[in-house]
């Protein structure tokens, strides 16, 4: 927008929303009506672990994190092993490691390749050093030959988090890595507005973790739907003019723009939801 020399607005020209959500409006319009019918949640978990190709190794979560601390659930690691972790991760992801009584040491990143750098991964090496989590960033993948072959002759698992990375059904998980993360949140690629895909190389671990899953609550219907509603209605506020509209009233109003806008899109409590939702 342009504005005058008092300050009122001279040209109209509207303003672009820094993100655009990966959603249609028949997608959500999909979502609601669903919200409705009579759904049998196992059926549609089996039908996305077939879209997949993950029929005998993966599992649908309510998020990457949930995920993420039920592995370290059924991995059952003792109290002081250490989690070698990417320097650039997000913080929910070391707060979940510290829950576990665990000890999450960083590894310092190439921002060229954004792969941990070699020599921070044998400095960050000590004798209880038991799991090395990497994360692929803004969208791209790093390459996991370096990192694979070091966890590898050194015994330790590898989990990647690929909650930006998502890349098509066809393509789940890195073969050198034990664990392989995908997040469908709402600010993801081909996002569901939430929810999760793990794949999970060891069976016995896989089984325990459905296990546990198991005896989790759902999520609820109405909570769903609430957030369909609220996506519903940034998406047709995005588009250059009623976003500028937006912003302007946010502005008379004393409203913090990207407040409003992050609680639609970052409605995820840090810790007391990670145990609460078994499924999308």
């Amino acid at each position: 927008m342009r504005f005058g020399r008092t300050g009122s607005v001279a040209e109209w020209r509207g303003m672009y929303a820094r993100h655009r959500l990966d959603i249609s409006v028949a997608d959500i319009s999909f979502g609601v009506l669903s919200c409705g019918r009579r759904l049998r949640r196992k059926k549609w978990e089996v039908e996305v672990l077939r879209l997949c190709s993950l029929e005998d190794e993966g599992l649908v979560c309510f998020s990457v994190r949930s995920g993420w601390d039920l592995w370290l659930v059924a991995r059952g690691l003792r109290a002081g092993d250490e989690v070698l972790v990417s320097a650039i991760t997000h913080p929910d992801m070391v707060r979940i490691i510290h829950e576990h009584g665990l000890r999450a040491v960083p590894m310092d990143i190439d921002p060229e390749t954004l792969a941990p750098r070699p020599w921070t991964l044998e400095a960050a090496l000590t004798p209880r050093t038991r799991v090395v989590l990497v994360a692929h960033l803004f969208g791209g993948r790093m390459d996991l030959d370096g990192v694979a072959k070091f966890a590898r002759e050194r015994g330790l698992l590898l989990v990647e988090d690929c909650a930006q990375a998502f890349q098509g059904p066809e393509r789940m998980g890195d073969p050198a890595a034990d664990v392989s993360m995908y997040s469908f949140g709402t600010l993801k690629t081909s996002t569901a507005l939430g929810g999760a895909v793990l794949r999970v190389r060891d069976r016995e671990v896989l089984g325990r973790m459905r296990g546990i899953q198991a005896s989790y609550p759902t999520q609820g219907r109405g909570g769903y739907l609430m957030k369909l509603l609220k996506v519903l209605g940034l998406v047709a506020v995005s588009r250059p003019r009623p976003y500028g509209l937006l912003a302007r009233a946010c502005t008379r109003f004393g409203s913090d723009l990207d407040a409003l806008v992050g609680g639609v899109v970052h409605g995820f409590p840090r810790m007391n939801l990670l145990r609460r939702s078994s499924g999308i």
